[in-house]
């Protein structure tokens, strides 16, 4: 009877390791798919950001663009003499180009 009790008490033991591995392996599995999720997250962050960037770079471009349309209809509306800026003459315009543009529009407020 007794070893008929320590036979028994062995065997449950061995289910229990066995559920215990059983469950260790899943959770393994699981914390690696998390990784891989964690990983694709990350990357596609990073793609939306590059994203987020060129579509606030072309905003911006555009807003450009369009006050220098704005400012070459009001030179013509009004008669005067159009001269090129480096904004409206290349859409890359360059930091002293900007500079020269914001210099005339605060001499044409003054005027």
């Amino acid at each position: 009877a007794v070893a008929d009790e320590a036979a028994i008490a062995h065997m449950a033991l061995v289910e229990k390791i066995a559920a215990s591995e059983a469950a260790a392996q899943k959770a393994s599995e699981e914390r690696a798919v998390a990784e891989t999720a964690l990983r694709l997250l990350a990357r596609t962050h990073a793609s939306m950001m590059e994203k987020i960037s060129s579509l606030e770079a072309a905003a911006k471009k555009a807003s450009e663009e369009r006050f220098a349309a704005e400012k070459a209809v009001d030179d013509l509306g009004t008669g005067r003499k159009t001269s090129l800026s480096a904004s409206s003459a290349a859409p890359e315009a360059s930091a002293a180009g900007q500079t020269v543009q914001q210099e005339e529009k605060r001499q044409e407020v003054k005027e």
